[in-house]
Order: structure tokens, then C-alpha cells, then sequence
């Protein structure tokens, strides 16, 4: 849910009319002249100050305030006129997660200030903010003291203060939010009553009057409930139960009896055998699988995504999951405007927000009291589409006839020896880049026993590189330290020379 926590200067008794830019009429009262104030200011023109004349029921918005233009709401003094010149506006944003929620604000003007949640006089959680624009805090349920009230559904409420400014004192930019996400755990059902009238005649002999078919009732003292159903169809647009890996179709989730506006995320994709997950949009309702999403189309109704029956590698069966958040505006992630086609429905929720709106709707966001005090409340719902199974993708068809070879000319004989019913095992050899490949994409084990084992090897090669290294330095000093050798010569005399000497 999105909600605004603005600041006027107002005055009472003064106005200006002849600068306004946007002329309203039949407003029935000040209050709904400043909300659509608040709403044009989050559009492309920004309404920065009003002045409404409750004699006429009109409502005069100026894109520009009285100080920028110079003027002063007191030229014109008439105890008909109302006026109000826009301080400060901060837009918050709550989103509920099934452990934490998410606060995102927008402000006017550069925040400095934090956020904070409160138990007795103690601060559980708190974030700071040095001039910011646009910031936001999460705030875990157990850690932060949002207590959960003990129904059917988990509900979360509590209480968190947006402190500007350093100061500890209370000023007229403090504000308090009233947080409540309510997470429904299932889908609620509508009420069934079984009528059957039956004849009771002599001996006993019963005769049936009327069909005991189960009629649909609903009470009217109860609201009704956003209703959310995810179903799994085909290009065709009907039901799907078994579909090929590589083919296109829909997810399709359907909203009954709706006022407001709702968002899709945390779509999965879980293999009911061997259990694994595959995420396909976010928790922020972004798309992570561009490959399996290729289109989104949204209507008042329902929401339909364009996708390839693909992430999975063999056979198997899938049941996709996702979490339905309702909201009142911006409810489509900016990440997936790319994606977005228009559909042939008109769609109101997923435009601009504009004054044409209904009266109702307007109304239905403006703050009760002091703007001080707001109010976010997020519903999210779980929806489970039915068990889908997906079978390998068919063997592409050769467009021309071809010659068999001698060895399947072989087999096809030895299969008319056989009788139905009788099994026959054939052994296909494969080749080594293919069984290489398998080993390294699709089993885990084994690309990690080649991860290990190839590690193995280069630990064993560097330790004999090193010690190759060490033999050839230890050689190299014992033949530097080794002493020279001396050649000596030895002559023989006959004992003539030896005499004469």
C-alpha cells in the first residue's frame, strides 16, 4: 500500500484564484480539494498549492506555490476562501514479506532524519539517513517488535517513527506509521449449502422432489475477499496438464472481487520429484528469468505472463507457486516495463495516476486527522497452480525418407521374433564428448569429482616442480663448494741424470 504524509500552510480566509492552473468542480469540502493536491503532486505536473471557495464547490490547483510567484494569499480576504501552499510531502510504500517488511519513502525535500521501531520506550530497530531523496528500512518481525496477532492468517502490526531531524523533541515533520500486513495462508471459500426436499409416502416408499445439487451462497454482513487463482494454460488458452520442455504458454492469476490494485511476486517453479526450486520473479516482483518470461500482460482482472516450459533438463513435474501482494498504486515494477503489451481489456490500475479517477478512490487515501499519523496496510496471498507435467521435447522429424542402416535393419528384424508385451533392452553406445558433456552440465557430482580430482593433479605436479627446483639449486651449490682439483705430474729420471746432479 502507498499513502502520502503531507504538510500545508494553510489559511483560512484568503486565496487566490486568478493564478490557478486546473479549475475542479463540485468538491464538496476542503479536505478533498487538498487530497487532490496530493495526488496531482506525484504526476507530471506537481501541484504545489490550492485555494477552494466552499460558495462555488470549487477547487483551484496552482502548479507553482504563492512565494515562488511572488504573491500572498492575503490580497484576496474573503471568509469563503480557503488556502493551503504545499511545505512537504513523503510518500511511503509498505511491502510485507513472509519474515520482514519493507517501509520506502519518497520525500520533497533531502531527508536527514531515521526510522525506528518502538516497544514501551525501548528502540528495537533503527536506521539512519544523511540527505536522501528516496530510502527505505526493513524491519524483521520477531527482531524489530511487530507483534502477530494469533489468527487463521498470520498478521503483523505495529508502530514505526520516522524521526527528521536530530533533535528528540516531537516536531510538526515527525511522523508515525501504522504498519499491518496481513499474509493469508489460503484462499478463502465461499459458503455452500445443500438443499434436498424429499416425499415420504406409504410403506415406507421415499421419492426424491428436487436434485441435491450444492447451491453457491454468500452473506451479505461479511465483505467480500480478493478471491486469487493461478492457472497453467496453453498457447491455445485452455488448461494444460502435459506440455513439452521447450514449448510457450501462460500462467495466468485471476483476482475476483478486487476495489484495489495487485501485484505478483516470488513465482517458483518447484519439481515435485526431486524437489528443487527454480525462481522466475523476484520478491520484488521483478523478473530473474528472461529466458523462461518472454511477456506480461495486465489487466483489472488477471495477469498473464508468456513463458517457456523450460529450466528443467528431463522429465519430470512442476507446480508453480507465487505470492499476490494488493496495493493502490505503482503497483508494476519498473524493472518490467520493458516487458509489458497492452491487452485488450482497458486497464485503470496499471496507468499514470491521474484526476480522472473516481471520487471514491481519491478519498479512500486521504490521511483521518493530523497528517502526522499514517496508516499502511498490505494484504499478500499464496496461490498454487495444479501439478503440470513436463515430458522430454519430441525427436525433431526428418522432412525426406532416407535409408535405414544395416544395423537398425537388424533390429527391426529381431523385434517381429518378438510378441507384444515382451521387453526388449537396447544399448546405445555414446560418445565420449557427449558423456564429458552430461558429466559437466547436468550431474553435480560428478563435475565436481573432475573439479576435485583436476585440483589433485595440479597440487601433485606443483609438488614435484618444486621439488625438481630444490634438487637442481642443491647440485648447483655442491659443485660451487666442491675444492679444485691440482694436477700433478710425475717424471721419471734415469740414475745418469741423478748422478751428474
Amino acid at each position: 500500500m502507498t499513502s502520502s504524509g503531507c504538510t500545508f500552510m494553510r489559511v483560512k480566509g484568503g486565496g487566490l484564484k486568478s493564478v490557478s492552473d486546473q479549475l475542479i468542480q463540485n468538491v464538496r469540502s476542503t479536505e478533498e480539494c487538498e487530497q487532490m493536491c496530493v495526488v496531482r503532486s506525484r504526476i507530471a505536473d506537481p501541484c504545489r498549492s490550492y485555494t477552494y471557495d466552499n460558495s462555488t464547490m470549487e477547487c483551484h490547483l496552482m502548479w507553482s506555490s504563492v512565494r515562488m510567484l511572488g504573491r500572498s494569499p492575503l490580497e484576496v480576504l474573503k471568509p469563503n476562501l480557503f488556502h493551503g501552499d504545499l511545505d512537504d510531502c513523503v510518500n511511503f510504500s509498505l511491502k510485507c514479506r513472509e519474515n520482514n517488511l519493507e517501509i520506502k519513502a519518497s520525500s520533497m525535500r533531502m531527508f536527514i532524519g531515521k526510522m525506528m521501531t518502538k516497544k514501551s520506550k525501548k528502540i528495537m530497530c533503527e536506521e539512519a539517513y544523511q540527505g536522501e531523496y528516496d530510502f527505505s528500512s526493513k524491519f524483521d518481525f520477531k527482531k524489530c517488535g511487530l507483534d502477530e496477532k494469533k489468527t487463521k492468517d498470520s498478521t503483523y502490526r505495529g508502530m514505526v517513527h520516522v524521526k527528521e531531524g536530530s533533535t528528540s523533541l516531537v516536531t510538526i515533520r515527525d511522523k508515525m506509521l501504522q504498519v499491518n500486513c496481513h499474509l493469508h495462508k489460503s484462499m478463502p471459500s465461499e459458503e455452500q449449502s445443500l438443499s434436498v426436499q424429499m416425499n415420504v409416502r406409504e410403506n415406507n416408499k421415499t421419492n426424491r422432489v428436487m436434485s441435491d445439487a450444492v447451491v453457491p451462497t454468500s452473506t451479505s454482513s461479511s465483505p467480500s475477499t480478493p478471491k486469487f487463482s493461478l492457472k497453467v494454460l496453453g498457447l491455445d488458452s485452455n488448461e494444460a496438464d502435459t506440455v513439452h520442455i521447450g514449448d510457450f504458454g501462460w500462467i495466468v492469476l485471476n483476482v475476483r472481487n478486487s476495489a484495489e490494485d495487485f501485484t505478483v511476486t516470488n513465482l517458483v517453479a518447484r519439481d515435485v520429484i526431486s524437489g528443487r526450486v527454480l525462481k522466475i520473479i523476484d520478491e520484488d516482483g521483478c523478473v530473474l528469468r528472461r529466458d523462461i518470461v518472454k511477456e506480461i500482460r495486465k489487466t483489472d482482472n488477471y495477469v498473464k505472463l508468456k513463458i517457456s516450459f523450460s529450466g528443467f533438463r528431463r522429465q519430470t513435474e512442476v507446480v508453480y507457486h507465487a505470492m499476490v501482494e494488493t496495493c493502490t498504486v505503482g503497483c508494476m515494477p519498473k524493472c518490467n516495463l520493458d516487458m509489458m503489451l497492452p491487452e485488450e481489456e482497458t486497464n485503470v490500475h496499471s496507468g499514470p495516476l491521474s484526476l480522472d479517477l473516481p471520487r471514491h478512490r481519491m478519498v479512500r487515501r486521504s490521511l483521518a486527522g493530523e497528517p502526522r499519523e499514517l496508516e499502511l496496510t498490505s494484504d499478500v496471498y499464496k496461490v498454487t497452480g495444479h501439478k503440470l507435467t513436463l515430458l522430454n521435447p519430441p525427436l525433431p522429424q526428418k522432412a525426406f525418407d532416407f535409408k535405414p542402416p544395416l544395423k537398425l535393419q537388424e533390429e527391426e528384424g529381431l523385434q517381429e521374433e518378438f510378441q507384444d508385451g515382451d521387453v526388449i533392452v537396447v544399448k546405445h553406445s555414446t560418445s565420449l564428448m557427449s558423456s564429458v558433456k552430461t558429466c559437466l552440465v547436468d550431474d553435480v557430482t560428478c563435475m565436481l569429482t573432475v573439479i576435485l580430482g583436476a585440483t589433485q593433479m595440479f597440487l601433485m605436479f606443483s609438488c614435484v616442480l618444486i621439488m625438481y627446483c630444490y634438487y637442481q639449486q642443491w647440485r648447483f651449490y655442491r659443485e660451487l663448494n666442491r675444492p679444485p682439483e691440482h694436477n700433478v705430474q710425475y717424471y721419471h729420471k734415469p740414475p745418469e741424470v741423478i748422478g751428474q746432479t
